[in-house]
């Protein structure tokens, strides 16, 4: 199932991955004018926001790790170096998607194949009329029916209905208190981060459904690491630190290129999202990994701007200090912002 994922997602052309993760292949080409992260406070704002609504703490201390902290970051090292442990908390795909996924790799295929395929499941079906009903896609009329759907969505569109209808299950999965509490945010994140990403690679010498992917997959890693959290018990503590926070932020990226990995994505999706559980310089990554980044910054503000903590206005100002906003990132911020509307 996961190689028909591969072949509908990922370009012919794109390399397959199976390389050490420590030596990633890929084509080296111009990177996007990005900062260093390190010495940006804007970005660790935004992380330090990000992290603490989803650990469910008000803000984030300066102290050592307490018990439950010690014992998540041992179990989560335990997961980055099993494939088997891994693959337990991971879930499969819904049955209708790869039918559906050869169904739109299908030039011949019709707008009325299509909608028979999705069809099938009343969810899509339900999603579909939802996104082109959505202010985005500016309609006069409501759409009503299926078929409608799927002609003002574009066979762009429903790629990516599809591709989203089959990430949602592995990032909006509910089993204890941590997932419970989070994976609703963690699924807009990624939502928000692949939409960025696709609108910052237009401009790019990048695929741009590539880098819809890259931003799909790249917190997959955040869920596994929440269900084993969700698995420990017995301890009083809870997350509270600000170290805890960068070891959680390293560990659930390592997992999620591992994961990509296991699922032979390709290497431009795998480096790019090693890229960022190894802290790189964004400036001196592959275009990709840059790309990757900055949607990643866009997605949690707009995530934190829903849910009030920080404010619309001096978000743009936090963006525009940070020097990430170029032209074409304020345009797919507000792209963003309409889009979440």
């Amino acid at each position: 199932m996961w190689e028909l994922l591969r072949n509908f997602f990922l370009p012919e052309t794109a390399a397959k991955s199976g390389k050490s993760l420590t030596s990633p292949s890929g084509a080296s080409v111009a990177p996007l004018p990005l900062n260093d992260p390190a010495s940006n406070p804007g970005s660790n704002i935004i992380r330090s926001g990000y992290y603490s609504l989803i650990l469910g703490v008000h803000s984030l201390t300066d102290v050592e790790l307490n018990t439950f902290e010690s014992e998540t970051v041992k179990r989560v090292d335990k997961l980055i170096n099993s494939r088997e442990s891994r693959q337990q908390l991971v879930p499969r795909l819904p049955a209708v998607i790869p039918q559906i996924m050869s169904g739109l790799r299908d030039d011949n295929s019709s707008g009325s194949d299509l909608a028979r395929l999705i069809g099938k499941d009343p969810s899509l079906v339900a999603e579909a009329i939802r996104m082109a009903n959505s202010p985005y896609y500016r309609t006069v009329n409501s759409i009503k029916s299926l078929e409608q759907a799927i002609l003002i969505l574009g066979r762009n569109g429903v790629r990516q209905l599809v591709s989203k209808a089959a990430f949602k299950p592995l990032l909006h999965s509910r089993q204890g208190h941590f997932t419970n509490l989070a994976s609703g945010w963690v699924w807009q994140q990624a939502e928000y981060c692949a939409f960025s990403a696709q609108c910052l690679a237009q401009r790019q010498p990048i695929d741009s459904f590539e880098a819809y992917l890259a931003g799909l997959v790249r917190d997959v890693g955040t869920i596994v690491v929440l269900k084993m959290m969700d698995r420990i018990e017995n301890l009083d503590d809870a997350p509270r630190s600000s170290q805890f926070q960068q070891l959680f932020t390293r560990q659930s990226l390592k997992l999620s290129a591992l994961i990509a990995q296991e699922w032979e994505f390709s290497e431009n999706i795998i480096q790019a999202i090693d890229e960022q559980a190894s802290e790189s310089d964004p400036a001196q990554m592959p275009v990709m990994g840059s790309v990757l980044h900055t949607a990643s910054l866009m997605a949690q503000l707009q995530v934190l701007i829903t849910e009030g903590r920080i404010d619309s206005e001096k978000s743009q100002i936090t963006c525009q200090a940070e020097g990430r906003l170029t032209d074409n990132c304020k345009k797919c911020f507000a792209e963003l912002q309409r889009y979440t509307t």
